[in-house]
């Protein structure tokens, strides 16, 4: 079980794997701040995803340990949802535009998608 925790405009990634008894703050991705970020997403409760800059890490153990693995195009994503190893989905960073990007081939390459829009009616 993992959560992300947000306090004082900083966050904090931790992890529990008794049930909620116990947290223990995980490690940062190689090269990330404490702090603003990264964004995680969590693919499992043992595979996640670390974004921050133009850079995602990748964690089979939880957190604990982390490695590069691509570089991602637009920067600063954040709201990452993991669904499975090759899909997600994340918001584009609001200081670039407004709108979401996902990718199908486990973060190597993401598409701007076209959400619709709603209108008074």
């Amino acid at each position: 079980m993992a959560v992300t925790i947000y306090y004082q405009s900083a966050s904090s990634e931790l992890t529990s794997f008794d049930a909620g008894t116990s947290w223990t703050y995980t490690n940062l991705p190689p090269g990330t701040h404490a702090g603003t970020g990264p964004s995680y997403g969590h693919q499992d409760s043992v595979h996640w995803w670390a974004v921050e800059g133009n850079a995602l890490y990748k964690s089979s153990d939880a957190g604990q340990s982390w490695t590069r693995f691509a570089d991602v195009i637009p920067s600063d994503l954040n709201f990452l949802r993991v669904f499975d190893a090759q899909t997600a989905w994340a918001r584009l960073s609001p200081a670039l535009a407004s709108g979401l990007t996902f990718t199908s081939d486990g973060g190597l390459h993401w598409t701007v998608a076209n959400p619709p829009v709603a209108t008074a009616g």
